[in-house]
């Protein structure tokens, strides 16, 4: 009787599990992006990027969803996951410090993570 109960459960969670929706090869990463360490004000005020100790993101005043939230961790280019400084400047580069001493620069425009290893 055991056996078949716990055959049941079994069957019944991998039947009604379920999956993020992506495409072959494809994979996405999740981290907690809960403790902000710091946050800078684009060029023209209308988004913010917010450093966090899971990566970093960009949110739009316009429009809060967040959905609609740009973010960026280590799968995405960045030297670190635990972010602790972000700076913006006028050409749309997002200057990063990481906690462990980690230096980047993203280009918005371009999407890119330039790693600086030589400070």
């Amino acid at each position: 009787m055991k056996i078949i109960v716990i055959s049941f459960l079994l069957l019944f969670i991998t039947t009604c599990g379920a999956a993020q929706p992506l495409r072959q090869g494809e994979w996405k990463a999740y981290t907690a992006m809960n403790v902000v360490n710091d946050v800078a004000l684009t060029g023209d005020s209308l988004r913010a990027w917010v450093a966090t100790d899971g990566g970093a993101f960009r949110m739009e005043f316009a429009d809060l969803n967040p959905e609609s939230f740009t973010n960026l961790r280590t799968s995405d280019g960045l030297s670190a996951i635990e972010i602790s400084a972000v700076a913006t400047d006028k050409d749309n580069n997002i200057y990063f410090g990481g906690r462990n001493g980690s230096f980047d620069i993203y280009n918005e425009s371009s999407g890119s993570v330039k790693k600086i290893q030589d400070i």
